[in-house]
């Protein structure tokens, strides 16, 4: 194999570049910028194509010496390999800065140093490149949300892990941290540094439930209520505004419709656990459901007997403001007798568990109530009421659930109702109304009387108020 790479040598341009001395490239290293990923990217192709075309690649291997021993060569060929090698490494010399050449300018023996000496180059540039994503982290956090100067930052950042990309051949790459690495590196540093700045400003201008959020001692222009009535600003008008909320919330619930879903005691469970230890949340009813898969799941519970859960989905409770709260992959568990909610997902999301005697109450980040519960045995009960649709009843009447709807199409009677055939209903509100939705004609009877009556074409009967 050596004998081959010395058929490929261009003899000429080893000689040319033996006879540059050391103290030359020393010379020529004085004018080398400092080095940065930039200069990187321009000068490994020259390096590498260097070592390349002189077949010396493989003293990028530290144990080559052991496979290429000197004396397996003729003198006249040796000659010629040496100078090669002696031309690498014033290559190599020249890209370094001063402090890493003085560390082999009086060194007796080049050949066993240039795989060391590559391994100091790829070591300072990986530096580098940690240093450049350093910089430009800090640029994001100081950033200012500018069009222009998100633009520049994000160009600048694009190209560091482009370039950083290039590196195709892992000997060129060497110790270079990868793109997870880095990502790595960013995201931890953004939850240290700038937790506090992204969780106040994003929650002041939060919208939920299409409504915008004052937060944070700030008051959002999006809000309906003018700056002067912002309790966040003014803490006078905290009382006025949730006596103002509860009133609302009253009138609401008076007018409320019972067409989509009945609430009624008899659906509340008798004592519901919020609990951090337990692994899932766990539903006795599989009624709360508004979308279920049914599966065996084998549980084990703490006194080590054991339990069957039957069904995995999303159900669905109301927090004590009023709003419905989905949670994610609970378990439905004919067997329990109380229900299990998992509270740490709700600490996960910044919510507050606040405790006052032998009461605890569970609020969102938005200081909205979750849960309100007594401590009974270091455990938190409490109650919450779900919203049941009349399909999961045993004697449900389709007709019934269809008018109860307020007469829908059957598409979406089916996807409140999927575990009920709600297809082919006769209604006779249904079809008074919509046999009236014959095809336009193109003209209109002239008329010399006004209309008495005028029909809107509802979907199913209303009776207004007024």
């Amino acid at each position: 194999m050596a004998r081959k790479a010395f058929i490929y040598l261009k003899t000429g341009m080893i000689q040319n570049l033996a006879h540059q001395t050391l103290s030359q490239m020393l010379e020529k290293t004085s004018n080398v910028k400092p080095l940065t990923i930039t200069n990187y990217l321009k000068q490994q192709n020259s390096i590498y194509f260097a070592f390349k075309m002189q077949s010396l690649d493989f003293f990028l291997d530290s144990n080559w010496i052991n496979k290429f021993p000197r004396d397996a060569v003729e003198e006249e060929e040796a000659d010629i390999f040496w100078e090669g090698c002696e031309s690498i490494f014033y290559l190599l010399v020249s890209h370094l800065d001063e402090e890493n050449v003085n560390k082999f300018h009086n060194q007796n023996s080049i050949d066993f140093n240039l795989a060391t000496l590559w391994e100091r180059i790829k070591q300072h540039y990986a530096a580098t490149l940690v240093e450049n994503c350093s910089n430009i982290i800090t640029k994001i956090f100081n950033l200012r949300m500018d069009e222009q100067s998100v633009l520049a930052t994000l160009n600048e950042f694009q190209y560091i892990f482009v370039a950083n990309n290039m590196y195709q051949s892992p000997k060129m790459s060497g110790n270079m941290p990868t793109l997870e690495e880095i990502f790595s590196q960013i995201e931890l540093a953004m939850a240290r540094q700038g937790e506090s700045v992204i969780k106040e400003e994003t929650l002041a201008l939060r919208v939920q439930g299409k409504k915008a959020r004052c937060f944070g001692g700030k008051h959002n222009p999006m809000e309906p209520h003018q700056e002067l009535e912002c309790f966040h600003l003014s803490p006078e008008e905290k009382e006025v505004f949730f006596n103002r909320l509860k009133k609302r919330k009253e009138e609401e619930k008076s007018s409320e419709p019972h067409a989509y879903a009945i609430y009624s005691a008899s659906i509340v469970d008798k004592s519901t656990i919020l609990y951090s230890g337990a692994s899932f949340s766990l539903f006795k009813n599989a009624e709360k459901f508004i979308s279920l898969r049914k599966m065996n799941i084998r549980l084990q519970l703490a006194n080590r007997k054991t339990i069957m859960a039957e069904a995995l989905g999303t159900p669905v409770v109301l927090s004590d403001s009023g709003f419905p709260i989905y949670l994610k992959n609970p378990l439905a568990v004919p067997s329990i007798t109380s229900l299990l909610i998992e509270y740490s997902p709700f600490l996960k999301k910044n919510c507050c568990l606040k405790a006052e005697g032998n009461v605890a109450k569970l609020y969102s980040e938005i200081e909205e109530l979750f849960f309100n519960g007594k401590i009974v045995d270091n455990i938190i009960k409490t109650k919450v009421l779900s919203p049941v649709a009349e399909s999961e009843t045993v004697n449900a009447d389709p007709l019934i659930l269809h008018q109860a709807l307020g007469n829908p199409s059957e598409r979406y009677a089916s996807a409140l109702y999927p575990l009920v055939n709600l297809l082919g209903i006769k209604c006779e509100a249904c079809l008074k109304s919509k046999s009236h939705r014959l095809p336009f004609r193109g003209t209109f009877p002239v008329l010399s009387y006004p209309f008495k009556v005028v029909h809107m074409d509802l979907c199913g009967p209303i009776t207004p108020k007024s």
